[in-house]
């Protein structure tokens, strides 16, 4: 099973050789080598027609490069009915755009933070190493919220940097407890199915080794453990698989 966290660069001039690497890393089933960044968002914008689930080829969202809304920056345009497309105006250097899969092949823009309920600050892509942002005015009509606590509610997990985050308490707020957990491959083979989130803590049941995807798998330790699933910036610990088996 790929731990994988599918984050497409789009680059004219680079996507057709994206493309063809994922496929060969989906067809070969290979552990990505990038598939675990951190993930430097407080949750995610998903374009998919909001509440009414509708949004028509002449629908745009304005984004714009301060909260104030003065400057449009870019704009935001459903070419299909699965996908999107940005445009920058009076950009000169090349900015990378960055989706996050959710879904089977469905994405969404990370957000960094919201000020008001209605000023939404994306991370709209890349320039070199560092982000770059943009604000967008809420539309329900157009476009959801989708918190890190939604989605991770209803996903089985894993952790992300595993050498550093990977520690189980008895409570919340608890005491480290020292688990053994097996591996397979020199990975580490579990899975973590989501109980309760209080604040930045989140309550599972660690299985292991991992019987996500078979239910036959024999020698399961099961535990009630918690995790911390968010950073102190609100930026995920753990993450799931979007494709599901």
């Amino acid at each position: 099973m790929q731990k994988g966290i599918k984050i497409i660069y789009m680059q004219n001039n680079k996507f057709s050789f994206i493309v063809i690497f994922l496929i060969i890393l989906y067809t070969f089933n290979f552990k990505w080598v990038l598939s675990q960044p951190t993930i430097n968002g407080i949750g995610l914008v998903i374009f998919d027609g909001g509440l009414n689930n509708y949004w028509v080829p002449t629908d745009t969202i304005n984004i714009y490069s301060d909260s104030t809304y003065n400057k449009l920056l870019a704009y935001v345009i459903k070419d299909s009915i699965e996908s999107f497309k940005f445009f920058y105006l009076n950009i000169s250097a090349k900015i990378d755009k960055s989706f996050i899969e959710y879904d089977n092949d469905k994405y969404g823009v990370l957000i960094d933070n919201i000020l008001v309920p209605d000023k939404i600050k994306i991370i709209i892509g890349k320039k070199g190493n560092k982000n770059q942002y943009g604000w967008i005015h809420f539309n329900c009509k157009l476009f959801s919220i989708v918190t890190w606590r939604t989605l991770f509610l209803s996903h089985p997990l894993f952790i992300l940097k595993e050498t550093v985050n990977f520690h189980f308490y008895d409570s919340f707020e608890g005491k480290e407890l020292n688990i053994k957990v097996d591996q397979i491959n020199n990975d580490l083979d579990y899975i973590l199915y989501p109980i309760e989130i209080n604040r930045s803590w989140l309550k599972v049941r660690l299985v292991t080794p991992s019987d996500y995807c078979n239910e036959n798998i024999k020698n399961v330790k099961e535990y009630i453990v918690w995790i911390k699933y968010v950073d102190n910036k609100g930026y995920p610990m753990v993450w799931f698989y979007p494709r599901g088996c």
